[in-house]
């Protein structure tokens, strides 16, 4: 049985790569945040305040740094080696699952912002190809 479909991970992926637009004041959003990571069952606390916030694994060790400024709330993982990938990434997906809850629990307008304010800018680098060039070569 899957637990997440093809569109689920998308849009999970989508969340964490280009972030995710949401209008709300930095301090009542990210408090609000680690308030409710560190209210939930699983084995990860976040610790951080309007400036940032840091998700942590049951050993304290960071896994995912959350900034906001005040528009887009993006992420950042912190190094990991290779023996040791598998866990931090499994702790990625759910915090990043508990801080969209937060969003809907809140009843915050969101999504991810490839939808939003980066669609804009891939759409003008798909608009700026020169003759001869592939829609694709873009991203070369």
């Amino acid at each position: 049985m899957t637990v997440l479909d093809e569109k689920a991970k998308s849009y999970l992926i989508a969340c964490l790569v280009t972030g995710i637009d949401v209008i709300e004041k930095p301090a009542v959003l990210m408090d609000g945040l680690v308030n409710h990571l560190n209210s939930t069952e699983r084995v990860f606390w976040a610790q951080g305040d309007e400036d940032g916030v840091i998700v942590h694994d049951k050993h304290d060790a960071p896994f995912l740094y959350v900034l906001y400024n005040g528009e887009r709330v993006t992420f950042n993982t912190f190094e990991q080696d290779e023996f040791s990938a598998f866990g931090p990434n499994k702790m990625i997906g759910f915090a990043l699952l508990n801080i969209i809850g937060f969003l809907q629990d809140n009843a915050y307008e969101f999504g991810p912002s490839i939808l939003g304010t980066e669609a804009n800018v891939v759409s003008q680098m798909m608009n700026t190809t020169t003759k001869g060039e592939k829609p694709e070569d873009w991203s070369l």
